[in-house]
């Protein structure tokens, strides 16, 4: 289980970031660029260049020497004669001299030289040293990232954000750092979960523009499921329910207009979904198959397995999580701070203004639930229980919205429990619930692959095509 609630958290968290960062990303203000064709955005505000714009040279942007590593938290000074700019930043000195590619990085006593591929210049039109905004922010300990939609230059100082996350999380670090996986050893979850989704009549028909609806929908969705865990490797068995059928047949006909034969047998089939699966987190290949092969496909048999590579379609997304669930399953543990910097690390790529603004948003987040301020730990006989409450969301969102709590409970054996139940409604529109109880134990059962023989389908491509 140790490893197994630690892929959960990374997991979550990865969620979080994503959903947490679309939330920010679209309460955002339109964009409004500046004047200038290119910008440079620190920490999520603009950098001001007052009278020296950034430009655009062979990929790089570039920008007034000064402007940019004083606004970068750093003493500059300038030697007229020999033409080398010195910074100083904290425990960081870089040198370079214009007109030449090197620069050079002292860092906690231990010298680095880089080559910079634009070398910095002087702009005879306004008589300014402009350096590439990336390879000076970065020497400096910055992240930089580009986005190219808005033409700007992106720097974080995650520091600014992560850099009290020892602090802020120590208890969920100690858990963490106490319970390290044995990679040898094999566990068992066993899993239940319920999930009811109610979008509102009222809201149904103000878009319809008609009282077309005489009653809320309702999507319930159950599911059973079984996995073995052992080092890299984990297979699962899962029956879903989905009352699919029940309610397009509750439906007004005008609503659906007809279904026929063919289709109500396949959503028959879709509403009692059994499915298996097996993945391999070296390698990042997982397959699966279900009892719905054909009705997908009539060329797809009961044997038929499909086979995914998670990395790759994770690449192609522009994320590149490889790092973070190798490390989910590596026996070491991770404190808080490092599962952050390590998403931090696979969303660079991926950088927009709006990225530091998501980032601080998914920390506060994580803070109101799980920080040393928020989570509680209390003893139960020979156990451990560590609850965290879902309405403390409310810091972020503004109102009670948000209800539920997750409790895990670390038996004196070695082994969990987790229970969890959360809701979250946006009154008039919808209400979105969740329920979750799972047990986790050390098992002798083996991980169970694909069987030999078996029709394997990569998808891989395609789902890459989709989703570029």
């Amino acid at each position: 289980m140790k490893k197994r609630f630690r892929l959960m958290m990374i997991m979550a968290v990865s969620v979080a970031v994503f959903a947490l960062g679309s939330i920010c990303a679209f309460a955002q203000d339109e964009y409004d660029p500046s004047v200038n064709d290119y910008n440079v955005m620190l920490n999520g505000e603009y950098v001001q260049f007052s009278d020296a714009a950034p430009v655009n040279v062979s990929g790089r942007i570039m920008v007034p020497f000064r402007a940019i590593l004083e606004t970068l938290g750093a003493e500059v000074s300038w030697n007229d004669a020999s033409r080398t700019v010195t910074a100083v930043s904290d425990d960081t000195t870089i040198k370079f001299v214009v007109g030449q590619p090197d620069i050079n990085i002292v860092k906690d006593g231990k010298t680095f030289v880089k080559k910079m591929d634009v070398v910095p210049y002087i702009n005879t039109a306004n008589n300014r040293t402009y350096v590439s905004t990336r390879f000076v922010a970065e020497s400096l300990g910055y992240t930089v990232g580009w986005d190219s939609d808005r033409a700007t230059a992106v720097i974080i100082d995650y520091d600014r954000i992560f850099g009290n996350a020892e602090k802020d999380f120590s208890k969920i670090d100690e858990f963490m750092m106490k319970n390290r996986t044995d990679v040898n050893t094999a566990y068992e979850t066993l899993m239940e979960m319920a999930v009811n989704v109610t979008v509102y009549k009222e809201f149904i028909n103000s878009m319809a523009g008609e009282n077309v609806f005489s009653k809320d929908l309702s999507l319930d969705v159950t599911a059973d499921a079984s996995a073995i865990t052992k080092g890299s490797e984990m297979s699962m068995d899962m029956d879903m329910k989905m009352n699919i059928a029940e309610l397009l047949l509750s439906l007004p006909a005008d609503a659906v207009g007809d279904i026929s034969a063919e289709d109500m047998e396949l959503i028959k089939k879709l509403s009692n979904m059994e499915m298996s699966a097996y993945a391999d987190m070296e390698s990042g290949d997982m397959y699966f198959t279900t009892n719905v092969n054909s009705a997908l496909d009539p060329s797809y048999g009961d044997s038929t397995w499909f086979k995914l590579n998670l990395y790759s379609v994770y690449e192609t997304l522009g994320l590149d999580l490889k790092e973070l669930m190798q490390a989910s399953v590596s026996g070491e543990a991770y404190t808080v701070a490092q599962v952050l910097n390590l998403i931090a690390e696979a969303s660079e790529s991926e950088m927009t203004i709006y990225t530091y603004d998501e980032m601080s948003t998914v920390y506060e987040a994580m803070e109101a639930l799980i920080g040393d301020s928020a989570l509680k730990v209390t003893k139960s006989g020979s156990n451990t229980e560590y609850t965290a409450d879902f309405s403390k969301l409310s810091v972020l969102t503004g109102d009670d919205s948000v209800k539920g709590e997750m409790v895990i409970t670390e038996k004196n054996d070695g082994t969990y429990d987790c229970s969890f139940s959360f809701s979250v409604e946006e009154p008039g529109m919808m209400k979105i619930s969740m329920s979750m109880d799972s047990t986790y134990d050390k098992t002798t059962k083996a991980v169970e692959k694909a069987p030999a023989g078996a029709q394997i389908v990569d998808m891989t491509s395609m789902f890459e095509s989709a989703i570029q």
